[in-house]
């Protein structure tokens, strides 16, 4: 139909005796092929198989009479008298040739019209209107060549306007129906890049196209009116290329009417996941939640609630500085969130005659005249709501959809799932800002209890050996460390700290070990303590750890009741290992806390215990590169074994 339309045009624009066998072939082609089509067209709603011996019947003798035509009309003679052409007799057979056809492709239109459905009809009523549109226009034309053996240039260019009408009927319907049966996939995004270009190509064309009917029949426009048109047509189109609310319009339309589903849950799915990757707040989460809704759906009104089933739900405001509605807070018990509860959305222009769902808008008669909104979606995960999406009419007119619906699903499942692992931060963050205070507290509160134990040590020797300078001169220096120790409470803290490393000194174990034994021996005048350590053995290691390890130990096996300690070091040549066994007699370790639990925090073996010393020396032990273990002897009493590598 286009390049009929555009011979049409053509000719008319140099109408010469020349052309005419050129334009009665060109129809005659051209009925042929329509009349072919369109009988095609009823034979396929008829359900019918058409056999390969009919069609490539079809296909020759429909080209041995287009060759026919062409030999024919191409030796064609004719006459000219004055404007107007007089057509030979011989035109009168091609005319009436048409006219046959283009009646037959009518009756077969009324045929094909007659099978269809009342829901296909709607489907198909642009499609028949630019058919019957088409041979209407055809058999005036030919009728009247048999009337009156002329052609005018004004029917040429009548007939070009109708078939370009018929054209644009057909292609809307093939178009915004499928009527094709064809599939075709072009994304979103690059139909709507193209839709500026194409306007402003389309109004230069008709531009362009206006100028040249204008020269071609000796118009002028005058250069003042040209120019000015030409600007301010350009200034239209830009303003509406770039007019927020003309884009949004446009992109309604054609998800509407071209595309199967009205979104791209694909890329609405993937555009709110890179939103939520750099959002660790549910301020954060309704701030991308609100985005991407302004972004895909058609309404410029959108209110989200956060909150849960215990405290309500409380409008969040995505603007700092603005502080939300408190009248549109939703309490746990509102009707609202009940009907929420029990179905997936609350849509107020539903037709519904649901009995609680108009008892719910009856309810909240005054919330939603407050709020001006109609939908209503619940963020949920499994059976938890943790909040909810409202949203207002659509700008375009339209209503809320099963599209709507599934893409609202999806999204509000996302939110809700990063809402809920944001509270689980905060939760988990809070809990770990807890357990460090408690360890903090314990460890200072175990810090001075040792220092307080090793003070009651001393006083209760005291009576009893007060005169012996050496106990004199221990006493001293016991309460000194002590002193040291609570002054010093913030800066022990650092054993906290795995990552610390302590200075490491070579240092001759036997005699230090020895030596240790022998100070500390008068604080637990109770407790017989032994070493043996037989050879030289040299450990490079940090002093005051080494001896807060092995006082923890000492301690723990006085409040064991325990009445002897064995303190050996050996070396395996082998493995280059120093090994220290302290076992005592005491009342030996809860089966339940060994072999590692008992050097967990907070674990002791000992009504009363704050489970912080071996858990601290363990600590320790680990800051030396070493190794701890714990085990109960046969014979009862404690041992711990702690290995250091030469």
């Amino acid at each position: 139909m286009p390049v009929l339309a555009g011979g049409y045009l053509f000719f008319s624009s140099q109408l010469s005796p020349r052309l005419f066998p050129h334009i009665v072939l060109s129809e005659f082609i051209f009925c042929y092929i329509f009349f072919i089509a369109v009988k095609r067209l009823n034979h396929t709603s008829s359900q019918r198989e058409e056999s390969t011996r009919q069609r490539l019947t079809a296909a020759g003798s429909g080209l041995l009479i287009m060759c026919l035509a062409a030999v024919f009309f191409i030796s064609l003679p004719s006459k000219v008298t004055s404007s107007n052409v007089v057509i030979s007799n011989l035109f009168h057979y091609g005319a009436v040739f048409c006219l046959i056809a283009v009646l037959n492709t009518a009756w077969n239109a009324e045929t094909f019209w007659r099978t269809l459905t009342s829901n296909q009809r709607w489907q198909y009523k642009f499609f028949i209107l630019g058919i019957f549109l088409t041979c209407g226009s055809l058999g005036w034309a030919f009728s009247y060549r048999l009337m009156y053996p002329i052609i005018k240039e004004q029917h040429l260019i009548l007939l070009a306007s109708l078939l370009l009408l018929s054209a644009g009927m057909i292609s809307y319907a093939l178009a915004r129906h499928r009527l094709l049966n064809r599939k075709i996939f072009i994304a979103r995004q690059v139909v709507y890049s193209f839709i500026a270009p194409t306007l402003l190509a389309l109004y230069l064309t008709c531009l362009g196209g206006l100028a040249f009917i204008t020269k071609h029949y000796g118009y002028e426009i005058h250069f003042v009116l040209f120019w000015f048109t030409l600007i301010s047509g350009l200034v239209v189109c830009l303003s509406l290329i770039f007019s927020d609310d003309v884009r949004k319009k446009v992109k309604y339309f054609v998800s509407t009417n071209f595309y199967n589903n009205k979104y791209e849950y694909r890329d609405e799915w993937l555009a709110f996941s890179s939103l939520l990757k750099e959002e660790f707040s549910e301020l954060g989460v309704v701030k991308a939640l609100t985005q991407i809704l302004t972004d895909c759906l058609y309404t410029n009104e959108i209110i989200i609630w956060l909150g849960d089933s215990e405290n309500g739900y409380k409008p969040i405001s995505t603007d700092e500085s603005q502080q939300c509605n408190a009248l549109l807070t939703l309490q746990s018990d509102d009707p609202l969130l009940s009907f929420l509860k029990e179905n997936n959305f609350l849509y107020t222009k539903d037709s519904s005659k649901n009995p609680s769902f108009r008892q719910t808008l009856n309810q909240k008669k005054h919330f939603l005249n407050n709020c001006r909104l109609e939908l209503f979606f619940p963020m949920t995960i499994g059976k938890k709501m943790v909040g909810l999406i409202g949203l207002g009419p659509e700008y375009t007119g339209g209503r809320y959809g099963q599209d709507d619906f599934d893409l609202l699903l999806a999204l509000s499942t996302q939110a809700a799932s990063a809402v809920l692992s944001v509270r689980m931060a905060e939760k988990l963050a809070m809990a770990r800002e807890k357990e460090a205070i408690d360890t903090l507290s314990a460890f200072v509160l175990h810090d001075i209890k040792n220092a307080a134990a090793m003070l009651s040590l001393v006083q209760s020797n005291a009576a009893e050996h007060i005169a012996n300078p050496e106990f004199q001169k221990d006493m001293l220096e016991t309460i000194d460390d002590a002193l040291k120790r609570m002054n010093k409470v913030q800066t022990k803290i650092a054993t906290l700290k795995e990552g610390q490393k302590p200075e490491l000194n070579i240092i001759d174990l036997g005699f230090f070990i020895e030596q240790f034994c022998h100070k500390i021996a008068i604080k637990f005048s109770k407790i017989t303590i032994e070493c043996d350590c037989s050879e030289a053995i040299y450990l490079k290691t940090n002093q005051t750890k080494l001896g807060n390890i092995l006082e923890n130990i000492l301690l723990n096996a006085f409040e064991a009741e325990a009445t002897k300690v064995m303190i050996t070091v050996t070396r395996t040549n082998v493995i280059r290992q120093v090994t220290i066994l302290i076992s005592d007699n005491g009342k030996g370790i809860n089966k339940e806390l060994l072999p590692n639990r008992l050097f967990d925090p907070y674990v002791s073996n000992k009504s009363g215990g704050s489970g912080i010393g071996l858990w601290q020396v363990k600590q320790m032990v680990k800051q030396l590169s070493g190794d701890i273990r714990a085990d109960n002897k046969e014979k009862g009493g404690a041992i711990f074994t702690i290995m250091f590598s030469e």
